[in-house]
């Protein structure tokens, strides 16, 4: 060969023998004596997938490869931020239920009463209810399985099924000498989430909702007009204790109260444009006054709402302080029907605020920032709430609202300090409150409904009396749930509202619940006591 030609071929050369070191170096890792790992090609995902094949193939023990998987996607998650999660396949099923509004099941609402599963209630119009089925029942067996002793989720995974199929029961009835055999076909069963609507006053409506799901707007939509629509002045929204729930149905729920084109909500990411959501005009409720009942354990969605209906100047804020969730997740469904929900967003409410309070210092420290509160006093006083000034925003009606944090009510109201939180909190803890009152219902069901035929008779004439609580003094020291006989007349009265609403609540519904034990919430009180005080002089709607 000529010296030119070897010229020209050799670079030729090395560069051939240099893409053919590439690609083989790309499907092989080449460890030198030291144990460095020298890598072409090998990416984040190789990386992980073999620390996790190595120990399951070489650890010491023996280890459950899938279970490490799932542990490494949580730890990977937790250290984003609190609202990244991850939902293995047997949660999910469950959590979608509870977003959708609906399942498949018998429609009976039960608990489980010394190891046996008692029917509480049965759901009008529901495949029970066809198939005879009557509260006080005792489902000891289903589908030949027994149920006596069940985890209550195992039994929750027997009642349920696909539509239109079959679950044979056996059941106990009271007064009869043999079990009953009962065959139940399976229907769709409402999971409602607007869990007590009634009228406060003649023109003063109360709705309580727990969640935002995806039946939420329609359901309130549904519960004002068997109410009395046309009546209806002034709505008491209450969403203490609601931990949110689906974007989409706090802003078509807050769409029902806002004049067209008013800004809700409006969400941004790394990943995410600007996407603002704006008010349809195709109101409901436009001239119905609306206060909203908001707690340190109101969240996301309930924030969106309360925000939305602050920043707009469209009604009041009574409570406290609300959690401070301002992250939007979108859940993106696994192969093996597992998912992860990724918060891709901030969201900000119409005046710009985010609510999203601070959680650098980790997960922990993150909830536990509701129980700093009461430490530092601004449970009591809502000047001991921290504001950033820096993070001042102004509304449309000239109001000046914060950021950074949670939705600060515009009507404060403390938290009731004058009850013994430790020993009633025990009581509950201990599960000794809600098992004599349902041990009273169960024993005195047939007696009450004579004595009482509605639930108004019941709130305006039973009484919790002396051997009663004698009885409930009983339980608890069986229970080791220590008791004195110096009871203050607030912790009294604060045991015996709870058994009254939780007796009637097995009698009546949820409804007869609320109406006795809203009696002792200072929020709903306050709330209450200020629509009265301004209902003459419509004072309440902002705009």
């Amino acid at each position: 060969m000529k010296p030119n030609s070897l010229r020209i071929l050799l670079p030729l050369l090395l560069m051939l023998f240099a893409a053919i070191g590439v690609f083989v170096g790309s499907r092989m890792n080449i460890v030198d004596p030291q144990g460095s790992l020298f890598s072409f090609g090998y990416s984040d995902k190789d990386k992980l997938l073999d620390v996790i094949n190595y120990i399951s193939s070489d650890y010491v023990d023996e280890v459950d490869k899938k279970r490490i998987t799932e542990q490494t996607i949580e730890e990977v998650l937790t250290n984003l931020d609190p609202h990244s999660t991850y939902i293995p396949p047997t949660d999910l099923g469950e959590i979608e239920e509870s977003m959708q509004g609906n399942f498949f099941g018998i429609g009976v609402q039960f608990r489980q009463w010394h190891d046996t599963v008692v029917v509480i209630r049965v759901i009008n119009g529901g495949p029970s209810m066809k198939a005879g089925l009557q509260s006080g029942d005792r489902i000891v067996q289903a589908n030949g399985v027994e149920l006596v002793g069940l985890h209550n989720d195992s039994i929750m995974k027997i009642l349920k099924g696909p539509q239109n199929t079959q679950v044979e029961v056996k059941i106990f009835r009271k007064g009869l000498d043999s079990l009953l055999n009962v065959k139940i076909t399976r229907g769709v069963i409402p999971f409602e989430s607007l869990i007590a609507a009634y009228w406060i006053d003649d023109s003063t409506a109360y709705f309580k909702i727990d969640r935002f799901a995806a039946t939420t707007t329609h359901e309130f939509r549904r519960a004002a007009m068997n109410l009395g629509f046309d009546r209806m002045k002034t709505i008491i929204l209450d969403l203490q204790n609601n931990g949110g729930g689906l974007l989409s149905t706090a802003v078509s729920l807050t769409d029902e109260f806002l004049d067209e084109g008013k800004t809700i909500v409006y969400t941004q990411g790394r990943k995410r444009e600007k996407n603002v959501m704006y008010s349809s005009g195709a109101m409901m409720f436009a001239d119905k006054d609306v206060v909203v009942l908001v707690n340190e354990s109101s969240a996301s969605a309930s924030e969106i709402l309360a925000g939305a209906i602050q920043d707009n100047d469209r009604g009041y804020i009574v409570g406290r302080r609300t959690f401070g969730k301002g992250l939007v997740q979108e859940q993106i469904t696994l192969s093996d029907n597992s998912a992860i929900r990724l918060t891709v967003a901030r969201y900000y409410t119409p005046t710009g605020r985010c609510i999203q309070k601070p959680y650098e210092k980790g997960k922990m420290e993150y909830y536990h920032e509701v129980s700093d509160r009461y430490l530092h006093g601004e449970m009591v006083n809502s000047d001991s709430v921290s504001i950033n000034d820096s993070l001042k925003y102004i509304t449309a009606g000239g109001r000046v609202v914060y950021g950074g944090g949670g939705i600060m009510p515009d009507i404060f109201v403390p938290i009731d300090t004058s009850t013994n939180f430790y020993f009633y909190n025990s009581l509950l803890a201990a599960d000794v409150l809600n098992d004599f009152s349902f041990e009273y219902y169960d024993s005195q069901k047939d007696k009450l409904l004579k004595t009482y035929p509605d639930e108004d008779a019941f709130i305006e004439k039973f009484k919790v009396d002396s051997k009663m609580m004698a009885t409930l003094k009983k339980m608890a020291l069986e229970k080791q749930v220590g008791w004195t006989d110096k009871l203050s007349a607030n912790i009294i009265n604060e045991i015996h509202v709870f058994i009254k609403a939780r007796i009637a609540s097995n009698l009546y519904g949820n409804n007869a619940f609320y109406k006795i034990i809203n009696q002792q919430d200072k929020v709903y009180t306050k709330a209450v006591e200020f629509v009265q005080s301004n209902k003459n002089n419509h004072e309440i709607n902002k705009n």
